[in-house]
């Protein structure tokens, strides 16, 4: 889908429901998605892009890097954020920064008084900011925002972020409320 515009697409979350036989040629074709296209005869060729492909995972971030104005790769972390936020109308409301830094977007957070140190426990929605205790990577910690996410839940004292440029991939990783290296939360207020 490079290039297309995702919003004008027709899109089916298959999750969890499909699992294909040893022999692909023994499985059958997910119920949802025949009765999805079934409902939409204008559909003439699917996509299938699968948890575990590069395809669904978005290795390199290149739709938030570019969308973000970049040109070529860069860390991509915030640019993620940023462009959930857009999707959700909340960089035109004003509601979240557009920030490619992780510093910049604790710098908007911290200056209207939506900040809350690292050791709080979090809700859903909220900008989870860390500074990493990485001595071959980004550093030891410094005070400076090193990554940014999104809470997703927390469950069980156990923070649950869905974060663009892991492992230069999108993903969901844990941590335990107050971990050290969480470096506290943007809260929004749509």
């Amino acid at each position: 889908m490079a290039g297309r515009d995702w919003r004008k697409d027709n899109l089916v979350s298959l999750a969890g429901v499909y699992l294909p036989k040893e022999r692909i040629e023994d499985s059958t074709t997910p119920a949802a998605l025949v009765k999805y296209l079934d409902e939409k005869p204008q559909i003439k060729k699917i996509f299938l892009h699968f948890d575990n492909d590069n395809a669904g995972r978005n290795v390199g971030g290149e739709p938030y890097w570019s969308w973000y104005g970049f040109g070529s790769r860069v860390e991509w972390c915030a640019c993620f954020v940023s462009w959930c936020a857009d999707q959700c109308g909340y960089i035109e409301t004003g509601v979240c920064p557009k920030f490619a830094g992780c510093e910049n977007g604790v710098q908007w957070f911290r200056e209207r008084g939506q900040w809350i140190d690292g050791s709080a426990e979090p809700v859903p929605g909220m900008i989870i900011f860390f500074d990493w205790d990485n001595k071959d990577g980004s550093g030891s910690q410094n005070g400076a925002a090193d990554h940014a996410g999104i809470v997703q839940k927390v469950e069980n004292g156990i923070i649950y972020a869905v974060e663009g440029n892991s492992g230069n991939l999108c993903r969901v990783n844990r941590y335990p409320v107050g971990q050290y290296e969480i470096m506290g939360y943007g809260i929004l207020r749509p």
